[in-house]
C-alpha cells in the first residue's frame, strides 16, 4: 500500500494525502451493479467493541453513546462510487435497495452488539446533503434510505436509547422525516 493509503475492512482504498480527515476513495470494490462476489465484513469482529469496557468505566457519569460513521449511503458510495450510486437510484434501484438492504443487516447486527453495553444513545454518521438540498433530492433519500434508518433507529429505541444523525449539508427538506422515524438528535 502507498504511503497515505489504507484499505478499510469493507476493502475499499482510501487516499489521505489529499484529504488528511477522511480522505478520498481511490479504489471501490463493486464495479458493477451487483453484490455477487463481495464478501462483507464480520459484523461481530472482536475489534469493534475491545475498547468499550474501559471506556464505559472510564465515563461512568458521561452520556456514552455508540457510533456507525459512514452508516448507509456514505458506506454504499464508498463501496460502489458516488456518481456510479447516483445513477444506480435511476437506473439499478433493484441494485440499490439490495446493497442498502445488506448495508442495514450489518449495521442491525453492530447495533445488537452495542446495546449489550452501558450506553445511553447511539450515534449514525451518514451526509445526505449538499451546499443545495439533498444529494439525491428528498424523494429518492424518503424510498431508499428512509425506511432503513427507521429500522435502525427502531431497533435503538426498542432498547430504550437516544438515536443521534450527524449529517453535512442542507437536508432541512427531510428534518420532518427524520423526526417521524424517530430522530432525537441532529449534528
Amino acid at each position: 500500500m502507498k504511503p497515505g493509503h489504507f484499505r478499510d475492512e469493507w476493502g475499499v482504498v482510501w487516499n489521505r494525502t489529499i484529504d488528511k480527515d477522511i480522505g478520498v476513495v481511490e479504489e471501490f470494490v463493486l464495479r458493477e451493479p451487483t453484490l455477487a462476489g463481495y464478501a462483507f465484513p464480520d459484523p461481530h469482529s472482536p475489534e469493534v467493541f475491545e475498547g468499550y469496557p474501559e471506556f464505559i468505566a472510564g465515563n461512568s457519569e458521561r452520556f456514552r453513546i455508540s457510533s456507525i460513521g459512514f452508516s448507509l449511503f456514505e458506506r454504499a458510495w464508498s463501496m460502489r462510487g458516488m456518481e456510479n450510486l447516483l445513477v444506480d437510484f435511476v437506473e439499478n434501484p433493484g441494485f440499490v435497495h439490495e446493497l442498502l438492504d445488506a448495508i442495514t443487516e450489518f449495521n442491525l447486527s453492530q447495533i445488537d452488539a452495542a446495546m449489550r453495553y452501558d450506553i445511553d444513545g447511539f450515534q449514525f454518521g451518514d451526509d445526505w446533503g449538499s451546499q443545495n438540498g439533498v444529494i439525491m433530492g428528498p424523494e429518492l433519500w424518503r424510498e431508499f434510505i428512509k425506511p432503513r434508518i427507521k429500522r435502525m433507529y427502531d431497533r435503538v429505541h426498542a432498547d430504550g436509547k437516544f438515536v443521534i444523525i450527524h449529517c453535512c449539508g442542507d437536508v432541512k427538506a427531510i428534518l420532518p422525516d427524520l423526526v417521524e422515524v424517530g430522530l432525537n438528535c441532529f449534528n
